[in-house]
């Protein structure tokens, strides 16, 4: 960061891994860039920015109550560049199958050992968990109970991350397997679980006021 290694003026409006998202704007055909032939050292730093270098979003990794968000948050200039040269040119018009590889390449990006794949291939199921049981649950919650199962969400993330975890800490199969067994694989039949459970909650269809509004 000393040597100006991502810094751009913050009129450029940066984005992590990507960089700058505008030009910068000129006055009467001068480009001003906040250089330090321009400026001070002190208003250099003032107007540049390091935001395409900033990797973690802490408060949004530790209060996110989804996978999905945490993972966006999480080493962020490299999901950045696996988003974009992965996720979205994978030859797949399945978003499911998509993930799957992305998630793929994640686990081989930080290594060869088994617990990385352990983890990274249960994150889908942790997902489609989350996702089914918003899509089924929320439309029955008044906005104030949607506020209460946004903070019950986020503990079952947690935990589901800190089960999950094991791969990541103990790298070897057998002894993630033996982890988990000592667990019951309580994690994985509790995602299957919340998988399954939306097929049992019926559909909220839309107020009868909705239903002459699109009628007419």
């Amino acid at each position: 960061m000393m040597l100006g290694l991502g810094a751009y003026p913050f009129q450029t409006d940066p984005k992590p891994g990507l960089g700058p998202t505008k030009s910068v704007p000129e006055e009467n055909g001068i480009v001003h860039d906040g250089s330090p032939t321009e400026q001070s050292e002190e208003t250099y730093k003032d107007t540049h920015s390091f935001e395409t270098i900033h990797n973690i979003n802490i408060f949004e990794v530790e209060f996110s109550s989804s996978m999905g968000s945490t993972m966006k948050n999480w080493n962020m200039t490299v999901q950045w560049w696996i988003a974009t040269y992965i996720h979205r040119k994978a030859p797949f018009k399945n978003r499911n199958l998509r993930m799957f590889t992305t998630l793929l390449v994640s686990a081989f990006w930080h290594g060869v050992a088994p617990g990385y794949y352990l983890t990274f291939l249960c994150v889908p199921l942790t997902v489609m968990a989350e996702v089914r049981m918003e899509k089924a649950i929320k439309p029955y919650l008044s906005p104030k109970l949607c506020y209460f199962y946004d903070w019950f969400s986020w503990f079952f993330h947690y935990r589901s991350m800190e089960y999950l975890g094991c791969g990541f800490m103990l790298l070897q199969l057998a002894p993630c397997l033996k982890a988990w067994k000592s667990m019951y694989f309580i994690g994985h039949f509790v995602l299957v679980a919340f998988i399954l459970i939306p097929f049992l909650i019926p559909k909220k269809h839309g107020s009868d006021k909705e239903s002459q509004k699109k009628l007419s």
